[in-house]
């Protein structure tokens, strides 16, 4: 993704960010897999505008280590209610549905310090179109998240 200078699109201010598994809304999904396969693609297309995608699988290891380290100091779902704090600024949480027409995808950018939502964006994805692009393309509107 370029602006209009040719320069690849980067986010104007980079943050740790954690992308939670987008749900499908009670909707099927035809092609098992699409929304984690939308999952991925999104945190990609964040990761190439410069924000520091904080792996979950990761961080889940990380976190119990953590708990079982300072079991004196910390009771563990404390440990983990303060690792999930440091460890991402920003939560993303998408959605996708699909019908006969295409796909619908809302994606919500929520602040980890207070909760609240701080950027949210909707996107129609007709069969005939892309899904990576439309997904690449709901990135590049978080370009300028500022919380």
């Amino acid at each position: 993704r370029f602006n209009k200078r040719g320069v690849p699109k980067r986010a104007r201010k980079p943050y740790r960010v954690a992308v939670f598994d987008f749900s499908t809304a009670g909707s099927p999904i035809r092609r098992e897999g699409t929304a984690e396969i939308a999952n991925a693609v999104f945190m990609g297309a964040l990761a190439r505008l410069g924000h520091r995608v904080v792996e979950r699988q990761a961080l889940g290891a990380i976190l119990a280590e953590r708990s079982r380290s300072r079991a004196a100091e910390f009771d563990p779902a404390t440990a983990i209610s303060l690792g999930r704090l440091k460890a991402a600024e920003v939560a993303f949480f998408g959605t996708i549905a699909e019908d006969a027409a295409g796909f619908e995808i809302d994606i919500r950018a929520v602040s980890a310090s207070d909760g609240t939502v701080a950027l949210a964006r909707s996107k129609r994805v007709p069969r005939t179109r892309s899904l990576r692009a439309a997904l690449n393309a709901l990135a590049d509107d978080f370009a300028g998240l500022k919380l």
